[in-house]
């Protein structure tokens, strides 16, 4: 029974208390508690959890997203349940053939980020608030109680219900690299890979079975990945990321060469008689400030924000570059630098707008450009480059060396150029719908890593195939190659905020409601838990059992009240 039907009974003629009472119990006592919060309740209440008056603190039905008849069955009464709960989460718009998973990710985090929830709240029905909490109250769950493995498995059915239709989660007997599949209409089923890590986790899996997706007619692979930011003693956020796996991306993100990491640069115009007056500008003496230091501001040298190159495996670090000099009656750069191979102009682009070059004469006020390092919030922010001729980690294991994954690249350029001018061929020959790249060329290439042949370099199929290996992309690299779609701040006291303020706008009954229905599940659970019956019933037992019993009646009874109430109010 759901919980339609169970509110169609509290109307129905035939309807007596005693089944009423029956039934609610039957159906609230189906779902398994979550949380440790909820597993501790089986106890004689506190003060604080007393009753559902205007402090109460309101929770939601347990959904739990199970894997076989949410994730697994589009037509099972469960599926359909936690379906409708999470029918009213928006998708976002955006440009460049989005896909659906980011363009649901970046609705629920637009919608439930601090800055204007206030207004949101108010501005939304009680439908869409419901299915936002619902799903915040779900996901914090998974990922408070679980470590990453668990929570992605539950995340798989999770992900997969809320688009509806058709999609599903794959199972494991199916032996798919994908964990879920959408449905995109028509037919067409996107398939999705799915992983919850740690900050500093890595994306892996299993190269064999990547490789027969794209041999067997897949022509994209897409990876939404969940990365966890700690915070004290538990999950505090977490940023999600998005990348496609493609025959034209495959070797920047499977066993590809090496990378190194570099500073993002943006590009300023400004004159040194602006010193101070910017933050990536500023005064100080002549020796250059302790790492991680700013310019003192105090002197007469002028110093410019850089960033320099880390040693292999190290971070960005930021640094100061100096670059002109204040003199009793002129600003001018330091000459010194202009000839140095180790010249900080360099490193900057440091150039005059006016095209002249830096050594002709300047004042304070001639306007110059350099590519400045970007900071976010005191952070030096990094992107990520590949280094041609050096191996990356998965390098050998995958593609047998550098020399094997030249050739292995070779083979999908020369298909990919193929298909290419087999292509305009055939437009000038009579009209057909343009492809960037026909899924032949994608196929044949696979197929040659899965199963070698006459197109495989060795005739063989790739090392990584032929002892099954796993390919692995790491956490750095993919912060910096992905997409970063969205964020989501999931600790117990943001959480709780989001709750506070969906509250301010939702009807007291609405409220009371859900509060009476949650302390009913507890009152019946500390009820017939109590060892009564079962050995000699000591009076604490008694207590407990006797409060219990009181306190269901009173939840049922109210619960039936505020039914009654916010219903009327809605058909009114």
């Amino acid at each position: 029974m759901n919980i339609d039907t169970l509110v169609e009974k509290f109307y129905s003629n035939d309807n007596n208390s005693e089944d009423l009472i029956n039934e609610v119990m039957r159906f609230l006592t189906e779902a398994a508690p979550r949380g440790a919060e909820k597993r501790q309740r089986l106890k004689a209440p506190t003060e604080a959890e007393e009753g559902c008056g205007e402090s109460l603190n309101w929770r939601l039905p347990n959904m739990l997203p199970t894997e076989i008849t949410v994730g697994q069955q589009p037509g099972s009464k469960d599926r359909e349940m936690f379906v409708h709960w999470m029918s009213q989460l928006g998708i976002a718009e955006g440009g460049g053939d989005p896909s659906a998973v980011r363009q649901k990710l970046q609705a629920i985090t637009a919608f439930l980020a601090p800055e204007g929830m206030p207004s949101r709240m108010e501005e939304s029905p009680l439908a869409t608030k419901l299915s936002y909490l619902m799903f915040l109250d779900q996901f914090v769950w998974m990922l408070q109680e679980f470590n990453a493995s668990v929570a992605g498995f539950l995340w798989e059915p999770f992900l997969a219900a809320l688009f509806g239709g058709e999609s599903r989660q794959v199972a494991t007997s199916e032996g798919s690299i994908a964990d879920i599949v959408i449905d995109m209409g028509g037919g067409t089923m996107a398939p999705v890979s799915l992983k919850i890590l740690s900050e500093m986790g890595t994306t892996k899996g299993s190269f064999t079975d990547l490789v027969k997706h794209f041999a067997t007619g897949g022509t994209e692979m897409r990876y939404v990945i969940i990365l966890k930011e700690k915070g004290e003693g538990e999950v505090a956020k977490v940023d999600f990321y998005e990348f496609n796996i493609t025959l034209d991306t495959f070797f920047n993100w499977i066993g590809g060469t090496a990378y190194s990491e570099v500073a993002e640069l943006e590009e300023h115009t400004f004159t040194l008689a602006q010193v101070g007056e910017s933050e990536f500008l500023k005064l100080g003496p002549s020796k250059a400030p302790p790492a991680g230091q700013d310019p003192s501001g105090e002197g007469n040298y002028i110093w410019l924000r850089s960033a320099s190159a880390p040693p292999k495996g190290g971070r960005v670090r930021p640094t100061w570059a100096r670059v002109g000099k204040i003199g009793k009656d002129k600003v001018q750069l330091d000459t010194f630098h202009l000839d140095s191979e180790k010249s900080p102009y360099k490193e900057l682009n440091l150039r005059r707008k006016d095209g002249l070059k830096l050594w002709e004469p300047l004042d304070g006020n001639t306007e110059l450009v350099a590519d400045v390092a970007v900071y976010k919030e005191g952070e030096i922010q990094q992107k990520y480059e590949q280094m041609p001729g050096q191996i990356g980690s998965d390098t050998k294991r995958l593609w047998g060396g550098l020399k094997g994954l030249t050739a292995w690249s070779a083979l999908a350029t020369r298909l990919k150029e193929e298909a290419k001018e087999k292509e305009t061929l055939e437009e000038n020959e009579e009209e057909s719908e343009e492809e960037e790249v026909p899924p032949t060329a994608a196929q044949q290439f696979f197929y040659a890593v899965w199963k070698g042949g006459d197109l495989s370099p060795t005739g063989n199929p790739a090392p990584g195939i032929s002892t099954p290996e796993q390919f692995h992309i790491g956490a750095s690299w993919m912060k910096g190659a992905a997409e970063q779609i969205g964020a989501l701040e999931v600790s117990v006291e943001a959480t709780k905020k989001v709750f506070e303020e969906a509250g301010k706008t939702i009807e007291e009954d609405v409220k009371v409601m859900f509060c009476n229905l949650a302390e009913l599940t507890d009152n019946i659970g500390r009820f017939f838990l109590s060892q009564c019956g079962q050995s000699k019933c000591v009076e604490e037992d008694v207590r407990i059992r006797l409060d219990a019993g009181t306190r269901a009646i009173e939840n049922a009874k109210g619960l039936q009240a505020s039914v009654e109430s916010s219903i009327s109010r809605m058909k009114e």
